[in-house]
């Protein structure tokens, strides 16, 4: 394991670095490149200052900034191998994308911080939606929408709690909200 304040500056090139289940507050520096930063389960980078990184593979459950999750080009989930809970420290406006095979199915949970946030779900199967759950914090929180949630809808949007408001991008094919919990 790497100390908690150590500084990383990876260069030139394509470079990986994986970090273990610490609270980081140095440097990490991705450099120039292409470059992939994975995290496992209790790693929590809020206290870092994270440049250079391209790609972002969050594994179990992590922490980080609402910032630090938007300098990222790809994220990817774990898919499925572990319970992937991603925890935001600062508010602010986040899309998950992706396919059912890619990203958007591998995240169980998402938690926001207190602020007004806007979180928009979109290119996933209504089965990833489905199954994630997602926390609004305290303040005025939307949630985005932006795939048929069909038949499952009114399930998919029981474990979506903390949002004032609710917004489809898709038309839905079935009465998709009967129970929308704020």
């Amino acid at each position: 394991h790497l100390a908690a304040g150590v500084n990383i500056a990876l260069g030139d090139g394509v470079d990986a670095l994986t970090l273990g289940a610490v609270s980081y507050t140095g440097a990490l520096n991705g450099g120039n490149g292409v470059d992939a930063l994975t995290l496992v389960t209790g790693s929590n980078i809020a206290g870092a200052t994270v440049t250079g990184f391209e790609t972002l593979t969050a594994v179990g459950a992590n922490t980080m900034t609402g910032d630090q999750y938007n300098a990222f080009t790809t994220v990817n989930f774990n898919n499925g191998a572990s319970t992937d809970v991603l925890t935001l420290t600062t508010a602010g406006s986040f899309t998950i994308a992706g396919s059912a095979a890619a990203n958007a199915a591998g995240f169980e949970s998402i938690v926001l911080a207190n602020g007004t946030n806007n979180l928009t779900l979109t290119g996933a199967t209504a089965a990833a939606i489905a199954t994630s759950t997602v926390a609004g914090g305290t303040g005025t929180d939307t949630l985005t929408i932006g795939a048929d949630l069909g038949a499952g809808g009114a399930t998919a949007m029981t474990n979506k709690t903390g949002f004032e408001n609710l917004v489809f991008t898709v038309a839905q094919t079935t009465n998709a909200v009967t129970t929308f919990n704020q």
